[in-house]
């Protein structure tokens, strides 16, 4: 099942076969999308992982960061049979993304060294404990760096002023 986040809508449509478009800004939409998705789950016998990237985005809400935050840390303690992966950006709102990572029961760091442009990845906690792989670099040529970053940019849609004003 894919979610596309759109702000713009109060809670979340259905707009194909197994595609949704959810307000994750909204606490409560989270739970909303994880009972469609645990409802398709049991008709196909398959886990349940939930995978979120740019968590930044709903996280900019003035009115529903601190909400979200709690409701991840609830989705984490009572939805423990769901694998729950996020990506989060250190660089911008750092506090929150600080408590994130300090819900994970492993944590991984990614970064792009700009002089290299080499991916970098550090294991930093496995099962709630330190553990440190040493960092790993990835076999990406900088060529490859540099066209994942292109598209990136080309399809980034981040409406981040009207997010922060929800």
């Amino acid at each position: 099942m894919h979610v596309q986040f759109d702000h713009t809508i109060n809670s979340i449509e259905e707009t194909g076969n197994n595609q949704l478009k959810a307000n994750l800004v909204k606490p409560e939409n989270w739970e909303l999308v994880i009972n469609k998705a645990n409802n398709l789950m049991r008709e196909s016998n398959s886990g349940l992982m939930f995978f979120s990237s740019a968590l930044n985005l709903p996280l900019a809400s003035s009115t529903y960061a601190g909400q979200l935050i709690d409701k991840f840390q609830q989705m984490f303690e009572e939805n423990t049979s769901i694998t729950y992966v996020f990506c989060i950006s250190t660089s911008m709102l750092a506090d929150k993304a600080k408590e994130i990572e300090n819900m994970a029961d492993n944590l991984m760091q990614a970064y792009v060294t700009s002089d290299s442009k080499k991916l970098h990845f550090d294991n930093q906690r496995v099962n709630k404990e330190n553990f440190s792989s040493g960092v790993l670099d990835a076999p990406f040529t900088e060529e490859q760096l540099k066209e994942a970053e292109q598209r990136a940019q080309k399809y980034r849609v981040a409406p981040l002023n009207s997010i922060k004003k929800i």
